[in-house]
């Protein structure tokens, strides 16, 4: 009797040394896993593909998780005491982890939502991906509430990083700005444009972690909420080519390139990232942009003088683009390759700005992804004030 109680408290030891020792070795691939996962967001974040990656990641985590559970199954080594046991005090750290789990998918959701554009998909494809998308949440969510006996600490903490980060940016982009630093222009277009790249992160904004363009636009032209009505190889697909642009503001033209050749789609020019572009002097420091223009198709020379409303190019695909859009920005010098350039936030006067359906009140306009702008004219003006108020308005 004694010596099966010895053996049996032998092998009990070797049993919880061998669960220790399980434990440490795992520990390091903990680690590993979370940093990769942060290390992986910092990257499509600088490259400007955060929310293209959350579609992949979501894909391929549930099958992930899918086999995680199975393997638990198969081995005991789920938590059932979560279902079992809900309020016991010992459950509460896997309550932590679900509520962990549930903050980081919802908030991927709410990312997805706010910078995916619907116009780059027919209405039944944009459909589709919803489904996927919340589908895949919906399932996420759900198999959460099976959690694993262990709890990885460094993969948790990784989850909190990304969610602290959607939060943050999305802060950033609701959070009211003041007027105080913008400029006033018009619309140089006329017809409904949608801005596909402007607002205040990176999520919604590929300019904005670049000085020389945090606070540029890109706007194309979108008819019946499309952005391409045919063939998406061909220039005459999309509504912004060969569209007339107009001068946004009073000024002298201080720089103009028009001899590039226009891209075929697809396709980028890495060497003249503007392509043909104008710059207005618009006084007081500031010189407004209007990049990716037809090549040929600049109206103005170096040194005219321009109005509000006046006819300056078309729109066109040169420069450091793979389709007909425009960009703008309002920038404090004339040449865009400057090394000490920086941008200024825009404002829209006498326009429509419609935002998640809805017409806004708050001109002038500060906008960003998915926000329309509808100009029915452009009559000239008389010289605008570009001093900005001491108002504040959505972001």
């Amino acid at each position: 009797m004694k010596s099966f109680c010895a053996r049996w408290s032998k092998s009990r030891n070797c049993a919880t040394s061998k669960r220790a020792c399980s434990r440490r070795r795992w520990k390091p691939l903990d680690i590993l896993v979370a940093v990769l996962l942060v290390l992986v967001g910092w990257a499509v974040n600088a490259g400007g593909i955060f929310f293209n990656a959350l579609a992949v990641f979501i894909m391929l985590m549930v099958p992930v998780r899918i086999a995680l559970i199975l393997w638990g199954v198969f081995y005991g080594s789920l938590e059932y005491r979560l279902w079992r046991k809900p309020l016991a005090g010992e459950i509460r750290r896997y309550w932590w982890q679900v509520g962990n789990g549930w903050i980081f998918w919802l908030l991927v959701g709410l990312t997805l939502e706010l910078c995916i554009v619907p116009a780059q998909f027919a209405p039944q494809e944009y459909s589709v991906i919803r489904m996927i998308d919340w589908g895949g949440i919906t399932i996420l969510l759900l198999l959460t509430l099976l959690p694993g006996k262990r709890i990885y600490v460094a993969t948790n903490l990784a989850f909190a990083v990304g969610s602290i980060f959607m939060a943050t940016q999305m802060a950033r982009i609701y959070w009211p700005v003041p007027k105080t630093e913008g400029v006033i222009l018009t619309a140089p277009f006329r017809g409904e444009w949608l801005v596909v790249n402007g607002g205040r992160s990176t999520l919604i904004n590929i300019h904005y972690g670049l000085a020389n363009q945090r606070d540029a636009l890109d706007i194309e032209r979108i008819v019946n909420g499309q952005e391409r009505t045919g063939d998406r190889k061909k220039w005459t697909s999309y509504p912004s080519w060969g569209e007339t642009l107009y001068a946004p503001a009073d000024g002298k033209i201080a720089k103009v390139v028009s001899d590039l050749d226009d891209n075929p789609i697809g396709q980028r020019d890495d060497e003249h990232l503007a392509g043909n572009h104008v710059a207005i002097d618009m006084g007081n420091g500031r010189f407004v942009m209007m990049a990716h223009l037809q090549k040929g198709s600049v109206l103005v020379a170096e040194g005219d003088i321009v109005r509000t409303g006046q006819l300056i190019a078309k729109c066109g695909n040169s420069g450091n683009t793979t389709g007909p859009h425009l960009h703008l920005q309002v920038q404090n010098g004339p040449d865009f390759s400057a090394p000490d350039l920086r941008t200024y936030p825009i404002l829209f006067r006498d326009v429509t700005c419609v935002r998640s359906a809805r017409p806004r009140t708050d001109a002038p306009f500060f906008v960003r992804r998915n926000d329309r702008i509808i100009s029915e004219s452009l009559a000239e003006m008389p010289r605008q004030n570009t001093n900005t108020t001491n108002n504040e308005t959505k972001p």
